[in-house]
């Protein structure tokens, strides 16, 4: 796993495996503005997104939004 923050990917399309964002109220949709396609499960709990990235087309996985962490 890789603990970023403000971490942006502009030029990112795809991702092979999870993606996961948790507790990063700097990291939203804008972060990843070109990501296409998540060949695993997407999960985005305690951070900024307001909705998915605009060109994602194919999650693999199941997708997981959540305002806050789980206990």
């Amino acid at each position: 796993m890789i603990n970023v923050c403000n971490y942006i990917a502009p030029n990112l399309k795809t991702i092979g495996g999870d993606l996961h964002f948790a507790g990063n109220k700097d990291m939203s949709e804008k972060s990843f503005p070109m990501l296409e396609y998540v060949g695993g499960n997407l999960i985005i709990v305690n951070a900024s997104f307001t909705k998915l990235p605009e060109k994602l087309k194919c999650i693999e996985g199941d997708v997981i939004i959540s305002e806050k962490d789980r206990q």
